[in-house]
C-alpha cells in the first residue's frame, strides 16, 4: 500500500505540474544546446537526445574517430572533466568517454544556462587533450598540475553506419518464420542519433499471442525429450553463430537504442557470456539421492522441464536482459515466447535466425518469439500452476 501511494502521488505531480509537456519544451532548449557543444569543440565527437535525455560523446578526433577514453576504462582527461563538474557544482555520470545531460524535469532554462556554462568551461580543457600523433603530457588547467598520457589509451574505434534509406517493416517470428498475416497495429522505431523513423513494427492482438503459444506449446513436447547431448550441441552451435554476428547486433542495437557502439559491443558480450553458462547446463541438471535418509527411506530429488515459460523484457538492454532468460531456459528443456520492447526489435532478429539456423529449418524444438499483447495466461506443461504474462 505504501508503495502504490507514492507512486500515485508522484504521478499526480507529473499531472500537476504538467511536467511531460514541460520536458517536450525543455528537451527541444537541450537538443540546441547539445549542438551547439558540437558545433564550438572539436573535442566533442557526438551529441543525442530524447526529451531530457541526452550524452555527449568526447573523443581525441573524429577522423579518425578515437574516443578520449577506452570502453569499460577511464583517462586522464575524463577524470579531469569530472573533477571540474564536481568542483563546479554540476552532479552528473562520466563514464568512458561519454558524460550525460539528464536534469531534472522541473530544470528552467536559466539553470540549463547555469549548468552549460560549467559544460563549456570544462570542454575547452578536453578541447587541449592530445591526439594519438601527438602523445604529450595533458595539463588540465595549464598550471603546475600535471597528468601523464598513455598511448595506449587512445584506440581507434569506427563508428559511422550505414543508415537505411527507406522505411522497413518488422513482424513477429512464431513458428520459426516471420508472421505474415494481417496486423491492424503499428509502431514506429526512431533512430535516436538521426531522430527519424526507420522501421515500422508490428503489434500483436489476442489470437496471435495464442497462436504463439500454441506454437511454443507444440514444440516444447518434442525439445523436452531431447537428450542433453543434443541440447549442449545445439548450443555450442548458437554460441560460435553468435560470436560469429555480435557486431551485426551491436550495429543494430547503436541504430535503435542509441548506444554507443563499444556499448553495445558490451552488452552482446555479456549476453553471449550466459550463451556459455548454458552450454555447461547439462552438468547443473543432474539429480540428487539420498539413501536411509530415515529408517528404510531413501530421497531424491529431479529435475524436469516446466514447458512453456516467458519472458517480457526493457528497452534499456535489448540484447542482454533477454538473453539472460531464454539460453537459460531453453537449454532446461522448456520452449521461450519472448515479448521484446516495442522500440528495439530488431536487436533480437539475427540471434533469431541464428537460432533457427543452429537447429536446422525442419526441426520442430524450436521456440517462437511472442509479441506485443495484453494480459494472457500460459499453462504449464506438467499442470502446474498458470504463468501470467
Amino acid at each position: 500500500p505504501l508503495a502504490c501511494a507514492t507512486a500515485l502521488a508522484t504521478l499526480a505531480v507529473y499531472e500537476d505540474e504538467d511536467l511531460i509537456n514541460r520536458a517536450a519544451r525543455m528537451g527541444k532548449e537541450l537538443t540546441k544546446r547539445l549542438q551547439g557543444l558540437a558545433e564550438r569543440h572539436p573535442s566533442v565527437g557526438a551529441v543525442r537526445n530524447i526529451g531530457l535525455f541526452g550524452i555527449v560523446e568526447l573523443v581525441r578526433s573524429r577522423n579518425p574517430y578515437t574516443p578520449l577514453a577506452p570502453f569499460n576504462g577511464s583517462s586522464p582527461e575524463m577524470a579531469a572533466l569530472g573533477r571540474h563538474f564536481r568542483e563546479e557544482g554540476l552532479y552528473t555520470i562520466v563514464r568512458w568517454n561519454n558524460f550525460y545531460t539528464n536534469p531534472p524535469l522541473t530544470i528552467t532554462e536559466a539553470e540549463m544556462d547555469e549548468g552549460f556554462a560549467i559544460i563549456e568551461a570544462g570542454l575547452a580543457m578536453t578541447d587541449r587533450a592530445p591526439t594519438a600523433r601527438s602523445p604529450t603530457r595533458f595539463n588540465p588547467d595549464r598550471g603546475s598540475r600535471s597528468m601523464k598520457w598513455e598511448p595506449s589509451m587512445a584506440t581507434p574505434t569506427t563508428t559511422r553506419l550505414d543508415v537505411p534509406a527507406e522505411v522497413g517493416t518488422i513482424t513477429h517470428f512464431i513458428d520459426n518464420k516471420p508472421y505474415d498475416g494481417p496486423t491492424a497495429r503499428w509502431g514506429d522505431v526512431t533512430d535516436p542519433a538521426l531522430g527519424r523513423v526507420t522501421h515500422r513494427v508490428a503489434f500483436a492482438d489476442e489470437a496471435l499471442v495464442d497462436q504463439a503459444v500454441a506454437v511454443a506449446t507444440r514444440a516444447a513436447v518434442g525439445w523436452r525429450q531431447s537428450s542433453l547431448a543434443v541440447r549442449t550441441r545445439t548450443f555450442f552451435a548458437f554460441h560460435a553463430l553468435l560470436e560469429k554476428h555480435r557486431r551485426e547486433v551491436a550495429e543494430l542495437l547503436t541504430r535503435e537504442h542509441g548506444k554507443v557502439l563499444s556499448d553495445a559491443m558490451g552488452e552482446v558480450q555479456r549476453g553471449i557470456e550466459v550463451v556459455e553458462f548454458a552450454c555447461g547446463l547439462p552438468q547443473l541438471l543432474k539429480g540428487e539421492f539420498s539413501e536411509n535418509v530415515s529408517s528404510e527411506v531413501d530421497s531424491y530429488s529431479i529435475r524436469q522441464p516446466l514447458g512453456v515459460v516467458a519472458g517480457i523484457t526493457p528497452f534499456n538492454f535489448p540484447a542482454m536482459v533477454p538473453m539472460w532468460m531464454y539460453p537459460v531456459a531453453i537449454a532446461c528443456g522448456n520452449a521461450f515466447v519472448l515479448k521484446p520492447s516495442e522500440r528495439v526489435r530488431r536487436g533480437r532478429s539475427p540471434r533469431r535466425r541464428v537460432q533457427c539456423r543452429s537447429r536446422g529449418q525442419g526441426d520442430r524444438r524450436r521456440h517462437p518469439e511472442a509479441p506485443r499483447h495484453r494480459r494472457r495466461q500460459l499453462r504449464r506443461l506438467d499442470a502446474g500452476g498458470p504463468l501470467y504474462l
